[in-house]
């Protein structure tokens, strides 16, 4: 009766386990975001489906290359230096620059959290997105904030960044500067028309 216990124990623990590794698998495999694990050099282990349809490697390229060899040369440094602090036991998130397979470089927002089994640090998993849209929009949005959307000529706003920064710098560095004021006469009918 012991040994019939312990059979149906490690057969319930066996499909237990098999239900978690399927979840994970549906997880990583069908996660909109882009998704890769690394060993603790920064050598790729692997990458989901939606990290080939971004960037255009295949798992197969990348499998024991350096996460390092697709990154832009300014955000290498950041990567390097974020490897202290996850090991640290810190999750971290940053943006950089991923140059893809056809040499498109997309700016990413990246999250990087520890792959801990056992209470050891085993490697990294990155978990991110493309982000041009959501540059675009915000550039978009800056530019209907600080141009006139008829003239495209900077407006009152930008005017007034511009002249704030123009005081600090010029109270930083202790120097003067000059604002010419022009007025137009009947300018508001020119506008109007």
């Amino acid at each position: 009766q012991l040994i019939e216990t312990s059979q149906q124990e490690i057969k319930r623990l066996n499909e237990s386990l098999i239900v978690t590794e399927q979840q994970y698998r549906s997880l990583f495999e069908n996660n909109a975001d882009f998704i890769y694990s690394t060993d603790l050099q920064g050598n790729f282990t692997s990458v989901n489906p939606a990290f080939e349809e971004t960037f255009g490697y295949t798992e197969d390229e990348l499998l024991g290359l350096s996460v390092l060899s697709i990154i832009k040369e300014p955000d290498i440094t950041k990567v390097k230096q974020s490897y202290t602090e996850i090991l640290a036991g810190n999750k971290l998130c940053f943006h950089i620059h991923v140059q893809s397979k056809i040499g498109e470089i997309i700016p990413c927002q990246i999250t990087i959290i520890p792959i801990i089994i056992d209470d050891v640090h085993v490697g990294f998993y990155g978990i991110g997105r493309n982000i041009t849209k959501q540059i675009e929009i915000e550039n978009r949005m800056k530019n209907l904030a600080y141009f006139d959307y008829h003239t495209g000529l900077p407006n009152r706003a930008q005017f007034t960044d511009k002249l704030r920064d123009d005081i600090h710098t010029a109270e930083e560095k202790n120097e003067e500067f000059a604002l010419l004021f022009i007025d137009i006469d009947r300018f508001k009918n020119i506008n109007d028309s």
